[in-house]
């Protein structure tokens, strides 16, 4: 089984393959295998399985580290060589089984599984601390994995996302309103302060897109 960037030589893709994992149990444990300087794999399924699963992740090529892409798992029906590539419709990997490794079958043996965006959401509640009563900003950021230019993260604009507020000693978080996204990306809400606790923006996934984020939380002290 082996995996690699296609259509475009290693050395130019605009996307590079940073990790490649397989599952012989539906998905219960995986095995990582060597990934090569120029993103290809390759490693061999044991004979017993009777399918097997590909987890791959692939992140912009640039010079400065680029923020992670989401896995995909497409999954096959039978144990062998199988090639994992990026396919031409952004957001798309397909999966196809190979007689050797190497050559690709008919096209209409792929499958597809969509990869998102990676999102990065942040929240900061001002002013700290605040009196009982008084108001409170909470402003963020939401951005994504920009795969159009060259890598980075660019701000998500229009986007719906929630405000949610978790108690001093409590487990989870409720949300107190939702905000949408300017044209930089950025949120801005006013809540009253009525008690301790962590301030923080949800956002939910883009189901064809983008991931799920959440903000770390941000303490805010009341007095």
């Amino acid at each position: 089984m082996s995996t690699s960037t296609r259509n475009t030589d290693a050395a130019e893709a605009n996307t590079l393959i940073t990790g490649l994992a397989y599952s012989t149990d539906d998905g219960a444990t995986w095995t990582d295998a060597p990934v090569a300087a120029d993103g290809s794999a390759t490693v061999d399924v044991p004979a017993t399985a009777s399918f097997v699963s590909l987890r791959v992740t692939a992140a912009p090529r640039q010079t400065r580290r680029p923020p992670p892409v989401r896995r995909g798992s497409p999954t096959s029906s039978r144990a062998g060589p199988w090639a994992a590539t990026r396919s031409p419709v952004r957001g798309k990997w397909r999966s196809r089984r190979t007689a050797d490794g190497g050559s690709l079958v008919d096209v209409h043996a792929a499958r597809t599984v969509p990869v998102l965006r990676d999102a990065r959401l942040t929240a900061n509640a001002a002013p700290e601390p605040v009196k009982k009563g008084k108001t409170l900003t909470v402003t963020g950021k939401l951005s994504r994995a920009d795969w159009e230019t060259s890598g980075g993260c660019r701000a998500y604009t229009g986007q719906k996302v929630k405000l949610q507020f978790r108690k001093k000693g409590a487990s989870a978080y409720t949300t107190v309103k939702s905000v949408i996204t300017d044209g930089s990306g950025n949120l801005k809400a006013t809540v009253k302060a009525a008690t301790d606790g962590y301030w923080r923006y949800s956002f939910a996934a883009t189901s064809s897109t983008t991931a799920a984020v959440n903000a770390t939380g941000d303490y805010v002290d009341v007095r």
